[in-house]
């Protein structure tokens, strides 16, 4: 599936689709949706820094389990807009975990979505500071 934001392409990777249906045969429903709400936060955040530092996104693609932003050429950038592009989308994941936490004190969101909602943004957050490439630590 393919849409536009902009002058940016959002491509949805064919599987993606199916994992709805995969998460409800295997009652992970929560857990879906949380992955998806994370990897969307971390992969706009991305998108909407590109945007703030004047970098060109060609295409944000969303595939099951990550997603990437397509930078024209990459080694065109200063060092600022490398990183304050690349740091946005763990940024991103971070404030989710504050939002996250507040609106579960308010009782917006049950405990247990919370949990899963905290998790994804935690793992995802993590996992993209590893320092290698293709990750967001891999080019700060």
């Amino acid at each position: 599936m393919e849409m536009r934001l902009g002058t940016t392409r959002i491509r949805i990777h064919p599987l993606m689709m199916m994992m709805p249906m995969l998460a409800l045969m295997t009652g992970m429903r929560e857990e879906l949706l949380a992955l998806s709400l994370a990897l969307s936060v971390h992969e706009l955040a991305h998108l909407l820094a590109a945007r703030w530092m004047h970098v060109r996104v060609e295409q944000l693609r969303l595939m099951p389990f990550g997603g990437a932003a397509d930078i024209g050429n990459p080694y065109a950038l200063s060092a600022v807009q490398q990183l304050v592009t690349s740091l946005a989308g763990p940024l991103a994941n971070l404030l989710s975990l504050f939002i996250c936490a507040a609106l579960t004190h308010w009782r917006v969101l049950s405990p247990m979505f919370a949990l899963q909602i905290l998790q994804a943004n935690l793992i995802l957050m993590v996992f993209n500071l590893l320092p290698a490439l293709p990750l967001d630590g891999g080019r700060t």
